[in-house]
């Protein structure tokens, strides 16, 4: 008999809305622990506004230069590292030019040589 209230017809679509409105309030719930905004209005109402102090933009707009800097540093050494690889790509790949001719310039010798040993077999 405990369970009777689930079968009848008129307490199913209260189970239902109970369902779904605990439903809304998981997600709602969940939503709300990943938010990645907590300054967002109706967030944490205990926190104070951060003051601004005039000298404090001076100091992050010093260190952001630095950093820009360092950055500009940085690029400039991967462009000399790249153009010197640049550089040994093209004297490699003029060393297998000239490697690539020679074998091409054997391999035409290599052929004249078959074939007039061939030609002077079938001659005797």
């Amino acid at each position: 008999m405990g369970q009777d209230w689930l079968t009848q017809g008129g307490s199913q679509w209260a189970v239902a809305v109970i369902a779904f409105l605990l439903g809304l309030l998981a997600a709602w719930a969940a939503r709300r622990m990943t938010d990645p905004k907590p300054d967002a209005p109706g967030g944490d109402l205990g926190s104070e506004p951060e003051e601004r102090v005039p000298g404090a933009a001076l100091e992050s707009d010093a260190a952001a230069s630095a950093k820009l800097s360092a950055l500009e540093a940085e690029i400039k050494k991967a462009r000399s590292i790249l153009n010197a690889d640049a550089e040994e790509r093209a004297e490699m790949a003029e060393i297998l030019a000239g490697i690539d001719e020679a074998v091409k310039r054997a391999n035409g010798r290599l052929k004249l040589i078959l074939q007039s040993l061939k030609n002077g077999r079938n001659n005797d």
